[in-house]
């Protein structure tokens, strides 16, 4: 069964921003917030996405209630707290009024999906992990995590539709805190952090590695793709024998920070000292170009 009537419930920023993908691509969506300032706000975010054509504004209805929100809907996304009580409550209210057809994806970045099946008292096999890095409507990675009641179907229903928005869907084989991408991006944050509260790089020069540095790698080929490419004709074992014991090092002495109050108040203090500012239009165009060049590159380097 085709997925083309969805609910948005929760519009904070990363709601409002499915609520842009699935608008952008021909969806009916029902919306909900119990924040009227959410509620309000959303119109404007989405014009700033789409622009203030109508054709999108006839598909869009903001609900009165939870109930009106995903009455009749063929998936639900929900964005709500990640504190445990109220995730509890939110996933039990849209399990019980929820068609029984309907598929409940949490965008939560940090309950695994067999706990949120948990909290479904109805229907808990169809509630599944479709986890976005934000803003989704930009970024087409997609985690979708299934649990230990989802049937193979429904897991097979779910990412055929993310794929149709041009996700790009990543399918976990193990339920882990923080799911995958939470979990390499912690352990970067984390020695990011410790190098602006030590005082070894100010904000914005971290800030600068990722965007006109690793990013672009990154963004070009991931860490398994650069250590075959980096390795030459002999490839990953060539690599990882020159570069294991380096790495050994490094790993020994990466920090070993806890993010207490006093350590935040030290990172606020730094980067206060200091701010980050986003790239400018140019500026970014620019470090389009430039991942263009390197994946141009890679792909050269690999045939």
């Amino acid at each position: 069964m085709s997925i083309r009537h969805v609910a948005v419930v929760g519009l904070g920023v990363i709601g409002a921003s499915w609520v842009a993908q699935f608008l952008g691509a021909g969806l009916q969506v029902r919306c909900f917030d119990s924040s009227v300032e959410a509620r309000a706000a959303l119109k404007a975010f989405l014009v700033r996405a789409l622009g203030d054509g109508p054709e999108w504004q006839a598909r869009l209805h903001v609900a009165r209630d939870l109930r009106d929100a995903v009455r009749g809907v063929d998936l639900v996304q929900e964005n709500g707290p990640e504190a445990p009580q109220l995730k509890r409550a939110l996933i039990e209210a849209i399990d019980l009024a929820a068609e029984p057809s309907a598929l409940i994806a949490s965008s939560t970045s940090g309950h695994r999906p067999s706990d949120l099946q948990a909290m479904a008292c109805a229907f808990p096999q169809r509630v599944l992990v479709a986890h976005p890095l934000n803003p989704p409507h930009l970024i087409p990675l997609l985690e979708v995590v299934p649990g230990r009641l989802t049937a193979a179907a429904d897991l097979a229903r779910a990412v055929a539709f993310y794929e149709s928005l041009g996700k790009k869907v990543i399918v976990p084989k193990h339920e882990r805190v923080g799911h995958a991408a939470n979990r390499l991006q912690a352990a970067l944050l984390r020695e990011a952090f410790a190098l602006a509260i030590d005082g070894t790089l100010e904000a914005p020069e971290i800030d600068t590695i990722l965007t006109h540095g690793l990013a672009l790698r990154w963004a070009a080929a991931g860490p398994f793709a650069l250590t075959e490419l980096g390795g030459g004709a002999a490839g990953s074992r060539a690599m990882l024998e020159r570069l294991g014991p380096a790495l050994d090092g490094w790993w020994g002495d990466l920090s070993r920070l806890a993010l207490d109050a006093p350590a935040r108040e030290a990172l606020l203090d730094a980067m206060a000292r200091h701010p980050s500012k986003p790239c400018t239009a140019d500026e970014m165009q620019r470090l389009v170009q430039q991942t263009l060049q390197v994946q141009a590159f890679c792909a050269h380097a690999d045939t």
